[in-house]
């Protein structure tokens, strides 16, 4: 028996499954290194914006799946000062795309989350210069959009981002982040 999908988010309340939306909140980031057998560990946080489009199906008594993509800014750093040189390192630009299965309860849908993260990761040094790296990764969480109007709805979620290990020289990082978002979005 095959599911029929039909472009029914939020019951049959609105009728269309497309949308776009913004997004803020806080993230922590969470960095674990280890050189020479000797581990340490940090935490940067801070505020986050971005945005997401995406499109929700309904498969049948009230579930649903989806599709969703975001792009994010992320204001996680640490910043330190050692012999006359400022450095910091921390992440800036990221994205996701996620596979996405819920429950539709009429005026909330209530959402798993998972797939492909990405992030970016610098480093600068005062005098020194700079240095960028993209980390790919895996996302995986949960969240709610409620709705507010026909077509427009309120978002709160929450995200583990596991990105990828950097290693060489003897030496390693890794790097993990949660992260809460609240947002507003409209369905077309």
């Amino acid at each position: 028996m095959a599911a029929t999908l039909s472009a029914v988010p939020f019951a049959a309340i609105a009728g269309d499954n497309f949308y776009v939306g913004a997004f803020g909140g806080y993230g922590s980031l969470h960095a674990t290194a280890t050189v020479g057998g000797t581990a340490g560990s940090t935490d940067m946080n801070g505020g986050r914006i971005g945005g997401f489009a995406g499109a929700d199906f309904l498969i049948g008594q009230g579930w649903l799946i989806g599709l969703e993509g975001d792009i994010s800014y992320d204001r996680n750093s640490l910043s330190a000062t050692a012999g006359g040189f400022t450095g910091s390192i921390g992440t800036d630009f990221g994205a996701s795309v996620r596979g996405k299965v819920g429950y539709d309860l009429g005026p909330a849908n209530l959402f798993l989350a998972g797939g492909w993260t990405g992030t970016n990761l610098f480093a600068k040094v005062s005098g020194l210069g700079s240095a960028n790296q993209w980390l790919n990764g895996y996302t995986v969480g949960a969240g709610v959009d409620f709705k507010i109007t026909d077509s427009i709805f309120a978002r709160g979620e929450y995200r583990f981002n596991q990105f990828e290990t950097l290693s060489g020289g003897g030496a390693s990082v890794g790097f993990n982040q949660h992260v809460v978002n609240a947002g507003l979005g409209v369905r077309f």
